[in-house]
């Protein structure tokens, strides 16, 4: 037989991988398929955990930023308060007075006090750290001393020690002052001089007599009277957006009372220690 000439067309394949090489390539193209999405899935999850490394490190930076920023605030009212500062150094925060400081960043990014008002500072032996106020900063050089800043003005009065004055004020330049020394910048006058030698430093300090607001939420006002004098004001939504500017007398309830609502066009009632307003 002439094997040339035979057609193999008479003949079908019967082969079982033959029969089946259509169900073969199908089966193949499916695991191709599920491969190819089996690595697109690797490199999704690839992708997310990356993200999620960068959120979590994010994260992690944002949380240590707020802790290192952290601030402590201490505000007093009608009495002062005595506090530490992180060296140890202690500080009387006088009457209606605040002082601020961030405690993480103590000894990384300078030793600074914030002060609004006035405060006596009693500086651990061998500390340093600067107080800074509107008017000017005040670098502790020394162990005893006390920092009054109101309206524009600042006094620094130097108790033990020595302590260096910056006035805010550009064409002032530095004042040291020594134990018995003091210095007081007023309408950009910077003046020194020396302390009555009686005088002298104590824990307790009197209540200021006066206090001057300007322009105050008459809220705030109502609740600082309610703290100082013990009372209790009905009425008070009818104070929302009107502001005080004038004087609040700590010793004086009913001084107090009479001026901030009389000059507020205000009217009350005062029945023991509940006080009723009237517009």
């Amino acid at each position: 037989m002439d094997v040339e000439k035979i057609d193999i067309s008479r003949f079908p394949l019967k082969h079982e991988v033959f029969t089946r090489k259509k169900e073969l390539g199908e089966e193949l193209a499916r695991q191709r398929a599920a491969m190819r999405r089996a690595e697109a899935a690797t490199v999704r999850r690839r992708k997310v955990a990356r993200w999620f490394c960068a959120a979590s490190a994010v994260a992690a930076m944002i949380a240590a930023a707020i802790f290192m920023l952290h601030t402590v605030t201490v505000t007093t009212g009608s009495t002062g308060l005595r506090t530490a500062l992180p060296c140890g150094s202690t500080v009387q925060v006088e009457a209606y007075s605040r002082i601020s400081y961030k405690p993480h960043l103590w000894n990384v990014a300078g030793r600074t006090v914030v002060l609004d008002g006035s405060a006596c500072f009693d500086v651990e032996k061998g500390n340093s750290f600067t107080v800074k106020t509107e008017c000017g900063d005040i670098s502790v050089l020394g162990t005893k001393f006390k920092v009054a800043e109101q309206e524009g003005n600042l006094k620094v009065e130097c108790f033990e020690g020595l302590v260096e004055v910056k006035p805010s004020v550009p064409q002032s330049g530095k004042v040291r002052l020594s134990a018995g020394e003091a210095v007081e910048i007023k309408s950009g006058n910077v003046e020194k001089s020396r302390l009555d030698d009686k005088y002298d430093i104590t824990d307790d300090k009197p209540v200021q007599e006066t206090i001057n607001y300007n322009n105050e939420p008459l809220g705030n006002i109502v609740a600082e009277m309610e703290r100082c004098f013990g009372i209790k004001v009905i009425n008070k939504d009818i104070c929302s957006n009107v502001t005080y500017s004038g004087v609040f007398y700590p010793g004086d309830r009913d001084m107090t009372l009479e001026v901030v609502f009389l000059s507020c066009g205000m009217e009350y009632v005062v029945d023991d220690d509940v006080v009723t307003l009237k517009k």
